[in-house]
């Protein structure tokens, strides 16, 4: 046993010389999550906040199209200067220096995020739903697209963005081919930048689920001008409706009134006949949306309150307003107590009931005097097992990865707790962890694979996902030096590694 360990060392220090040949593993999946600017106020929520290391990408919402000047052509600018540059952050990135003030703003909190975490990508984004009013205008001229374009890549630039994220909500009919034109002088725009810079500054869009403004995007035309697309897989139904029905139901049900095309799976298999599945980001919702005053108990028993008839229009009080919307906290808040950390599901209170629905991969809670009365909910929301779920779907169609709306709806104002993320995080960990020993990803274990797993366990080599999970040979939540000998002894085929998740 002592020469064969004798032996590994000899090889990995061997191998090290090759170290800098090492090829590209897989691609990780992506996790992007929306960071809102005015999440510094009631919701109390900061960048310090953030996961960051369960993420791979930051949307920043929103940036405001505006005509700065008055001269009727457009350009990019803060909505809020005070949450974006000025405010004094009440929980700090660590490595801050307010002697630099960069304890002040959003902005200078990211600067500090991307300079503790260099692979973490921070996007812009343009627009959202309040926000996108001048798009029609901006995209209607080259002139009008090529001013946007050149001053918003230089604000992105000059505010330590790494790209540009347009949330147009939505193209009309009209704008079908000018959202083409605007996205590809972005992309020119962007690759002169890069011609200076030497960096490559990635271009995506949140894009519709809905059938009827999925066609007004000329979905081949955009594609080799974007990086990913986020599709915005919520929203489906809410206090608009006229039957309780799920935020993100990932299926159809024979029940749905809206019929078999209002659901994520049929968003995405009509994004996939023309866009290639890894530029494509599963949205998901850190939130729900809730009806009362039902007016029956709905089609089907075995569900009881979904698709009940409700009146359209009529407000529910949710966690910030009267729009029917609930934080996910707080809907652990009303429904099961305080608010706790749990990747499983949690019981409910005061005669309420938690429904699993397996047809839609959705979860909703329920009281019966909710039939007629307010102050009772009928509530479709997402939690970890319907998050875990939709993560698995995702990767069951080689996706890129997820998207969230948005990261401070996980917890309650000043608790650091994520079991939404978490949940998604571990999902994803889960998924790509197939190939344990072949931390490389070549289809074979070697002694090369150990010389990776050894240089993570050093420190020397910060992981992607797959390749920590991968070199995790033993199955215990870490990579030291003993999976790197567990992995040499497979590679001469005198070992495996655990078999803690699916093998290939």
């Amino acid at each position: 046993m002592k020469n064969r360990w004798v032996c590994f060392v000899f090889c990995i220090l061997y191998v090290s010389c090759l170290w800098s040949a090492v090829s590209a593993a897989r691609k990780t999946a992506t996790f992007c999550a929306y960071f809102v600017e005015w999440g510094v106020y009631a919701r109390d929520y900061f960048v310090a906040d953030i996961p960051v290391d369960k993420l791979t990408h930051i949307k920043y919402a929103f940036i405001e199209p505006a005509d700065i000047t008055g001269d009727g052509y457009f350009e990019c600018r803060l909505f809020d200067t005070w949450a974006a540059l000025e405010k004094p952050m009440d929980r700090l990135v660590p490595g801050t220096d307010p002697s630099q003030d960069e304890h002040r703003g959003n902005l200078n909190q990211f600067r500090v995020l991307r300079r503790n975490h260099p692979d973490l990508t921070v996007l812009m984004s343009l627009g959202g739903w309040t926000l996108s009013y001048n798009f029609p205008v901006i995209a209607s001229t080259e002139a009008h697209r090529t001013h946007f374009a050149e001053f918003c890549v230089q604000f992105m630039h000059e505010h330590g963005f790494d790209g540009i994220d347009i949330d147009w909500e939505y193209p009309g009919p009209s704008d079908r081919d000018n959202f083409t034109l605007l996205l590809e002088t972005f992309r020119n725009t962007l690759d002169d930048l890069s011609d200076t810079t030497g960096i490559y500054y990635p271009l995506s869009i949140a894009a519709p689920a809905g059938p009827a403004l999925i066609m007004n995007i000329d979905l081949p035309a955009i594609e080799p001008y974007l990086d990913f697309i986020n599709l915005m897989t919520y929203d489906f139904n809410g206090i608009w409706s006229s039957q309780t029905a799920y935020n993100s139901p990932l299926y159809t049900s024979p029940d749905d009134p809206m019929g078999p095309t209002w659901n994520s799976d049929a968003a995405v298999q009509t994004y996939l006949i023309d866009i290639p599945p890894e530029k494509l980001n599963l949205g998901m919702a850190y939130y729900g949306r809730g009806f009362q005053n039902l007016h029956n108990t709905g089609p089907n028993p075995g569900y009881p309150g979904r698709y009940a008839d409700v009146t359209a229009g009529s407000p529910v009080q949710g966690t910030w307003d009267d729009t029917g919307v609930f934080d996910y906290w707080d809907i652990v808040n009303r429904f099961s107590g305080t608010f706790q950390h749990s990747v499983d599901p949690l019981p409910v209170l005061d005669g309420y009931t938690r429904y699993w629905d397996a047809e839609q991969i959705a979860t909703y809670v329920f009281h019966p005097d909710a039939v007629g009365q307010t102050g009772f909910y009928w509530l479709g929301y997402d939690d970890p097992q319907s998050l875990t779920a939709k993560v698995q779907y995702a990767r069951s169609l080689n996706l890129g990865g997820v998207v969230i709306w948005e990261l401070s709806q996980e917890s309650s104002p000043g608790v650091l707790l994520y079991p939404l993320t978490d949940a998604i995080h571990a999902a994803l960990i889960h998924d790509q962890c197939l190939n344990h020993g072949d931390v490389n990803f070549d289809g074979i274990i070697t002694a090369y694979d150990a010389q990776i797993a050894f240089m993570i366990a050093l420190g020397l080599h910060t992981p992607s996902f797959e390749e920590e999970c991968a070199a995790d040979c033993n199955g215990d939540g870490v990579v030291t030096a003993g999976d790197a000998q567990l992995i040499f002894y497979a590679a001469l085929g005198i070992g495996e590694c655990e078999d803690q998740v699916e093998k290939r």
